[in-house]
């Protein structure tokens, strides 16, 4: 069993009530903390979402290690979406979880987390079901309707207006996947369902944690051979003349 929490770092997670609020973004990392530490013996890595999936990192046991890339290498559009567009997110690129190599086979249970606004392009739901079945899914939504992008003198951006249609985007996208979405209100709700989702099943040691086994025989006859000869060896001839 493993998790990955999937952070949503489009620009409109930079959103908050005022230039000096939390945005949206610092909002869902202190969240995806919070539920990771709610599973601590279960291997969890972190993901980026813009247009595409990409990982920071892959699942590992290690949960300050977890906190930790949260904290200081998640970052709005870090790296930028591939294309230029009003709303940059698009929920169809959680497909390339199943694609991308993100879980070993050896993870027969695996859970995804998406930390987001819920303002997304149109997706094809039945086409991400198709890719994700058998994965267990849980959205959380950080969002108000008094939030604005403000640029760095603390002026709102005008380009940019809250979109209320993302409650409802997220919650069919989660019944879709057979899974759940909350607002970021219930958290604990949220962390109580995440821990359901773990059940009982085996953990799967992460990437950094991997055991490999290697065969010493080989290595053992080598070694006798080579003793063998130096025993059996010459250790020096000595002529005499007649």
């Amino acid at each position: 069993m493993q998790a990955v929490f999937v952070l949503d770092t489009s620009r409109s997670m930079a959103a908050a009530s005022s230039p000096t609020a939390p945005t949206r973004l610092d909002r869902a990392a202190a969240a995806a903390v919070a539920l990771r530490n709610a599973i601590p013996d279960v291997p969890a890595g972190v993901l980026t979402l813009t247009d595409r999936v990409l990982p920071d990192l892959l699942p590992v046991p290690d949960v300050s290690g977890f906190d930790g890339v949260v904290q200081r290498a998640v970052r709005i559009e870090s790296p930028p979406p591939q294309a230029t567009s009003l709303r940059a997110t698009t929920y169809a690129a959680l497909g390339q979880i199943a694609s991308g190599g993100v879980f070993p086979p050896a993870a027969t249970r695996r859970i995804v987390v998406l930390l987001t606004d819920g303002e997304s392009a149109p997706v094809g739901s039945a086409a991400l079901a198709r890719a994700l079945d058998g994965y267990r899914f849980e959205a959380v939504r950080f969002w108000a309707s008094n939030e604005s992008v403000y640029d760095l003198d603390g002026r709102a951006e005008a380009g940019y207006r809250p979109d209320p249609s993302g409650r409802a985007v997220l919650a069919d996208l989660a019944s879709s996947l057979g899974g759940r979405s909350f607002e970021q209100s219930r958290l604990e709700a949220a962390t109580r369902y995440l821990k359901s989702l773990t059940g009982s099943g085996r953990t799967v040691s992460g990437a950094a944690t991997e055991e490999r086994r290697y065969p010493l025989a080989p290595y053992a006859a080598v070694l006798a051979l080579v003793a063998l000869l130096a025993f059996i060896s010459p250790r020096g001839v000595r002529l005499t003349r007649q």
